[in-house]
């Protein structure tokens, strides 16, 4: 299935090349020093007291997404900048589908383009349907709703046999979005796991790709210091709004830095 799954891991190993591919533009973030813990359980409390979704037979999760197209050698081979709009279905029996359309295709400022290269904007890329017990999720239980339980809940989801760092959480909470549609306690509940992360850090205020007003946390990995992870969360409902990875570093030719790498907004 071509969702989030690994895509962070394999954007970080490409070979560096000689052509500059076409990436979004960077979101403009304007600067806070709240400091995060503070921030998402604000958030936290605020998602709280939201009404309770009511559980039902078929849930539907919609974003759109961006992500660098590669060949398998590592060549960056995005040459305009065309998200893709996700409808995913999952049944409580265990059917899912995935249904991937075309997004208008924009240039680097953002602006919309028409061009021969993308996909006509409403065309069906790719669907694929998996009958009951067909798909194998990554996260077949549902998310608790105690704070407490989610760091146990991620490592296990994971196979980590060490507490994830902030990155990681971000990158697990992105492919645990493309699986479940979260009620308001278990999203109170991720975003007091993710106030306790000490690696995660508030970069500032956002605009997301969807337009809304959003709070932008960074989380950085030693392991990878190129690239920066960000979760977007809105600083009024306490929804997580949108993940994106963006590059900064100095080795890779096949793309400017700063860049986007991937974003994926949930709707």
């Amino acid at each position: 299935m071509a969702t989030a799954i690994g895509i962070f891991a394999a954007a970080m190993v490409l070979a560096p090349q000689s052509v500059h591919a076409a990436t979004p533009p960077l979101l403009a973030i304007r600067q806070d020093a709240t400091p995060a813990e503070e921030l998402l359980t604000r958030m936290s409390e605020s998602r709280e007291r939201a009404a309770s979704a009511v559980p039902t037979e078929v849930v539907t999760i919609r974003l759109q997404a961006w992500t660098l197209h590669t060949e398998d050698d590592g060549i960056a081979t995005s040459t305009v900048v065309a998200p893709e709009s996700y409808e995913l279905t999952r049944t409580a029996g265990g059917a899912y589908r995935t249904v991937v359309t075309a997004a208008q295709p924009v240039d680097r400022n953002g602006d919309p383009i028409d061009s021969d290269e993308a996909p006509e904007p409403g065309g069906v890329i790719w669907e694929e349907n998996w009958g009951p017990g067909e798909y194998q999720f990554f996260f077949p239980d549902a998310l608790p709703e105690n704070a407490e339980d989610i760091r146990e809940y991620l490592m296990a989801a994971t196979g980590s046999t060490e507490p994830l760092s902030a990155v990681e959480a971000i990158q697990a909470t992105n492919d645990l979005l493309f699986e479940q549609k979260l009620n308001p306690r278990q999203e109170a509940a991720l975003l007091s796991y993710f106030a306790e992360l000490a690696d995660l850090h508030t970069s500032g205020s956002v605009n997301d790709r969807l337009g809304r007003d959003g709070i932008a946390f960074v989380a950085h990995d030693p392991n990878q210091p190129d690239y920066d992870s960000y979760l977007i969360v809105s600083p009024e409902s306490g929804r997580i709004l949108a993940t994106e990875v963006v590059y900064h570093g100095t080795e890779r030719t096949d793309i400017d830095s700063p860049s986007v790498v991937n974003y994926y907004a949930w709707e």
